[in-house]
């Protein structure tokens, strides 16, 4: 099973991120900084990120995302960074998809 996540934006801009096939189905890990706070976006809800509030998009996958994040960092970690100036709308729409890391 594959991961991806196409997100729009007002200005018809489509940012794509896909990966292939991981054992057993497994998704990477996504999280999402608000400002100092980090919070883990839950698989299902990607493609309500907003790319107009993006400051910086890292993609890892390594043995040192595994030892920081463990089992769950295991097949990749998407970090997104959310502009300061944005942090707080789009923490407060994302809430109910976020989780505490």
């Amino acid at each position: 099973m594959a991961f991806g996540a196409n997100v729009y934006s007002q200005n018809n801009t489509k940012i794509t991120l896909k990966c292939g096939v991981t054992p057993m189905g497994q998704m990477p890990l996504w999280i999402m900084v608000f400002r100092d706070k980090t919070f883990v976006l839950k698989n299902e809800y990607t493609k309500a990120i907003n790319p107009n509030t993006i400051e910086a998009i890292n993609v890892t996958k390594n043995d040192a995302e595994a030892a920081i994040y463990g089992v769950r960092g295991a097949y990749g970690v998407v970090t997104i960074r959310i502009m300061k100036k944005f942090a707080r709308k789009e923490f407060k729409r994302l809430k109910p998809y976020l989780e505490k890391l």
